[in-house]
């Protein structure tokens, strides 16, 4: 993984002498979940604590409340206050189609750290948090199908070998079942779905409600499942947990603590197990002498018009990008994607 060289300043490059602790701060709707973390020596994450508490309404001003409230008691628990850079796991409402933290939330998060006295290095969203934390239990990247439940809302995020194949939002009528049976019916190329369902969210109860009914569904009979499909509900203190591991894995690369191949193997193994093979590049037939070097000369041409039509997009796409900064609202972080979306502040 090639880390900018702000960033490995920002983290310390150098492995620390001394332990240091992060915050994982997770806003499942109507809730804030923390996570106090260090890492091992060979990166593993080291689980301090962890907190969950229910917000008074759906806003900024009760979120920054609770965080605060949870933070005092993580704090209060561990004794100790040097607890200042947090990794933010954020739900889809949050965000945009591409994973991009809406204008308007990036905002109210700039608040949310400045209030708490907090330095922010990143975020990862809730269900890439949740995969990784599968993968990382199971050994290989996951099949499934994650169901984040709001707000009278459903946001459906299907993954296939760790990679995220669609997502559906999905409002819920008093026959959830069948509206989620609707969702899964519209992936119509995926012959085959995951068998597996995971359910997430702030209401447990809810949760559990939806899963019974879920449960009691002929879905092999109604919908492209192989088997019958496990469904769980994940707890919402594992949310905050996960987010802690995401940051942990990203942290570890960061130090240099952890191996880039080992992934690479975890996945190539979980392709071959799910019958899932890599691109095959089709090979050219020979051509003779003459032929190559006619096709050489045009060849020729040909980069010449492209390399002059690069240079124009370029001149053009930069112009955008200028005028586009210039009308941008101030924030000092901008995103790299992995696993967590790291932030370097402007220089």
């Amino acid at each position: 993984m090639n880390i900018p060289n702000p960033l490995q300043k920002l983290l310390h490059k150098n492995q620390p002498h001394k332990k240091e602790l992060y915050l994982s701060l997770a806003f499942p709707y109507m809730h804030a979940a923390a996570c106090v973390w260090s890492l091992d020596a060979d990166g593993s994450l080291m689980t301090e604590t962890c907190e969950a508490e229910a917000m008074s309404s759906d806003s900024w001003k009760a979120r920054i409340e609770t965080s605060d409230a949870v933070l005092s008691t993580i704090i209060e628990r561990i004794e100790n206050d040097n607890v200042h850079k947090v990794v933010y796991g954020l739900p889809p409402e949050f965000l945009t189609e591409s994973g991009e933290i809406k204008r308007e939330v990036k905002i109210e998060l700039k608040n949310v750290t400045a209030m708490l006295e907090l330095s922010a290095i990143g975020f990862v969203p809730l269900d890439t948090a949740i995969i990784f934390r599968m993968k990382q239990d199971e050994g290989v990247p996951p099949s499934a199908i994650l169901l984040y439940v709001h707000d009278g809302d459903i946001e459906l995020a299907l993954y296939k070998v760790g990679k995220k194949d669609g997502f559906r939002s999905i409002h819920m009528s008093e026959f959830v079942v069948e509206d989620v049976e609707t969702a899964l019916k519209s992936f119509s190329d995926i012959e085959i779905l995951p068998s597996r369902m995971i359910l997430y969210g702030d209401d447990q109860n809810k949760l559990e409600d939806i899963k019974a009914k879920l449960l009691t569904y002929q879905w092999p009979t109604k919908v492209n499942f192989l088997h019958y499909p496990k469904i769980d509900v994940m707890p919402l203190a594992d949310l905050s947990h996960a987010v802690a591991l995401a940051g942990a894995s990203e942290l570890s690369s960061a130090f240099g603590l952890e191996p880039d191949e080992k992934e690479e193997k975890e996945e190539a193994i979980a392709r071959e197990e799910s019958g899932e093979s890599e691109t095959v590049v089709a090979q050219t037939v020979p051509v003779k002498e003459d032929d190559a070097a006619s096709a050489a000369d045009e060849k020729d041409d040909d980069e010449d018009d492209d390399e002059k039509e690069d240079d124009d997009e370029k001149e053009d796409v930069s112009e955008a990008e200028e005028e586009e900064t210039e009308n941008a609202p101030s924030y000092p972080w901008s995103p790299r994607k992995k696993i967590l979306f790291l932030f370097l502040p402007n220089r």
